[in-house]
């Protein structure tokens, strides 16, 4: 999420896709784990980033799963999101949790 350039870094605002659900991670573990853990994946939070290097603005999308909706947490707001808006180009650190075998 930074480039650098010389002495000088800056924030990179590239639009990174990503899925929400089912993100399978079976090509990037040890051979043989498949067989002893779920190697699927489902996002459950998103932190944004809003702003540059020095300074900015921190937003949230978490997922409830007792309701199966996504809310977007802004300071003392918040809102419901719709799914397909969780990913941005805000988007800064991912949350994921393990499916159950």
């Amino acid at each position: 999420r930074f480039s650098t350039i010389g002495h000088f870094r800056e924030k990179l605002e590239t639009d990174v896709q990503f899925p929400t659900q089912n993100l399978n991670m079976e090509h990037y573990v040890m051979p043989g784990l498949c067989r002893v853990a779920s190697t699927s994946y489902n996002l459950y939070a998103v932190a944004n980033h809003f702003g540059t290097l020095s300074g900015g603005h921190y937003t949230a999308s978490v997922f409830n799963g007792h309701r199966g909706l996504w809310n977007y947490f802004d300071d003392t707001r918040v809102s419901p999101v719709p799914e397909q808006k969780v990913a941005s180009p805000a988007a800064y650190l991912l949350f994921f949790v393990q499916n159950q075998a």
